[in-house]
């Protein structure tokens, strides 16, 4: 396990990452990379102030995405969630519970359980949606 800062914490399997934990609401400076860049979610936490700008702009499509490891990131908004967290063997190498402000993105084999009644998070991971026993391996 590799704290990046304070507030940022990867979990490791000798090199694999297999997760990323942040807080949110503690991470500070203008823009803050958190994500590798060979990762297939880029996840960047902006400070911004009132005059930033960005020129529009989109982003173009990729041509081939044939191997990229299919990645989730969920992020708390209320409640609690723990997050087992499985190793390159597809192994329990650890767990995180989650709270309201916190984020996870997935690198590896999970499992969710929501810890309050009324827990409520964001999870956004690669579509298409693949329908039923196509879109998970046990």
């Amino acid at each position: 396990i590799i704290k990046m800062s304070k507030n940022i914490e990867q979990i490791l399997d000798k090199d694999k990452i297999l997760a990323i934990v942040g807080k949110t609401k503690e991470i500070g400076g203008k823009s803050n990379f958190i994500t590798p860049n060979e990762f297939g979610i880029q996840l960047v936490v902006q400070n911004s102030n009132q005059e930033d700008y960005w020129a529009p702009h989109k982003h173009p499509p990729f041509e081939n995405l044939n191997f990229l490891a299919a990645q989730e990131f969920i992020y708390v908004i209320q409640g609690k969630i723990s997050v087992g967290i499985y190793s390159k063997k597809d192994e329990k190498f650890t767990e995180r519970t989650l709270n309201p402000g916190e984020f996870i993105i997935l690198n590896s084999g999970h499992e969710l359980k929501s810890l309050e009644k009324g827990t409520k998070y964001i999870a956004i991971k690669q579509g298409p949606y693949r329908e039923g026993e196509k879109e998970y391996i046990k």
